[in-house]
């Protein structure tokens, strides 16, 4: 496979990445639906932001006690 073809394969992944935890609203719920680590989504993630120098989610942690 060439570079070219790779990048763009990264790229339909971090993407089918994001679609998901958007519509899971958890990058744990979409780690498990896309037998992924949960540190593997948080890289797509990560990933598309750099490619696109924007904030893509806003992440929030809560805590129940």
């Amino acid at each position: 496979m060439s570079n070219k073809s790779r990048l763009l394969m990264d790229n339909l992944t971090d993407l089918n990445v994001l679609v998901d935890v958007v519509e899971t609203g958890s990058f744990t719920l979409s780690a498990e639906r896309l037998q992924l680590s949960r540190s593997a989504v948080g890289k797509c993630i990560a990933r598309l932001e750099a490619r696109l120098q924007v904030r893509l989610l806003i992440v929030q942690h809560v805590v129940f006690v």
